[in-house]
């Protein structure tokens, strides 16, 4: 008698089909993460800018 040992494997692609689903997920995360830190530093900035602007030529124009 032969014992075969030969089995059912799951399908490959689906594995890496996930793999890779989730990798762009986890990157497309990070990059709207940094867009928002990044756009909230900007507009955090622009807005002492002008602060800034605006005291710098209320002094000037008091003198």
């Amino acid at each position: 008698m032969s014992k075969d040992n030969v089995f059912a494997l799951k399908k490959p692609e689906s594995i890496i089909v996930d793999q890779i689903t989730d990798c762009r997920r986890g990157a497309g995360k990070l990059l709207a993460q940094a867009l928002e830190g990044e756009s909230e530093k900007m507009l955090t900035g622009c807005h002492l800018q002008n602060r800034h602007y605006f005291l710098f030529t209320e002094f000037q124009n008091s003198l």
